[in-house]
């Protein structure tokens, strides 16, 4: 959003009101600056809650809107469609009932992860793109259901890919090394409280000094 002046105002924020408090501007490029009347023309906007660079904006154009909002889903209603979409996937491609079992500690990782990023990684000025939502949590699902049933065949498997995602979903997202480290952390932790193995021995084969150790 534009920076507010002295008085409050955000100068492109009031020529929008002007066009919808008196129907068109000023022009300034003719010497009696003549009134031009826009019409037939609506206008539909959409914003985010304040903060990471977003500020709240003047209630004397919010007066002239219809205001629509949408309350987030609660944990039980995001667990039930993401386990739904897995549960198909994995049953319909004949994966092993293993792997199929998994389909509700996969969602509820990533559910996890998903609230971890939203609390720590919020947008600054300078990091204006953590910018989370819904549509990165169904990334994740859905990059698992685009899974080979011939490559992803054990429990292991399957937590590695999750792994993959949801690194390549939020982590790449992140230029700060010190958020990289606690996005990391965290997958590390919820590996362990969520399927319940270490996440070390899940990707023993990359431990390359042989300290038992994946960093």
């Amino acid at each position: 959003m534009p920076a507010k002046e002295g008085w409050g105002a955000q100068p492109p924020i009031e020529i929008l009101r002007q066009m919808i408090d008196q129907g068109g501007w000023y022009d300034f490029k003719e010497k009696d600056r003549p009134f031009r009347h826009i019409i037939d023309c609506n206008f539909l906007s959409a914003m985010g809650p304040p903060g990471g660079g977003r500020t709240f904006i003047t209630p004397r154009i919010l007066r002239h809107l219809n205001l629509i909002s949408f309350a987030s889903f609660d944990d039980d209603t995001m667990n039930r469609i993401f386990s739904t979409i897995i549960h198909w996937y994995l049953s319909n491609n004949n994966f092993s009932g293993e792997l199929v079992k998994m389909e509700n500690k996969v969602v509820f990782a990533t559910l996890e992860v998903y609230k971890t990023v939203l609390k720590e990684l919020r947008p600054t000025p300078a990091k204006s793109h953590y910018l989370f939502n819904l549509r990165d949590f169904a990334k994740v699902i859905y990059g698992i259901c685009m899974a080979d049933k011939d490559r992803v065949n054990q429990p292991e498997h399957m937590i590695r890919l999750w792994c993959h995602e949801t690194l390549r979903v939020f982590g790449d997202r992140l230029v700060d090394d010190d958020d990289k480290m606690m996005l990391f952390k965290s997958i590390r932790d919820i590996v362990k409280r969520t399927f319940g193995v270490q996440f070390d021995n899940v990707f023993l084969h990359l431990d390359n000094n042989g300290d038992g150790k994946v960093d």
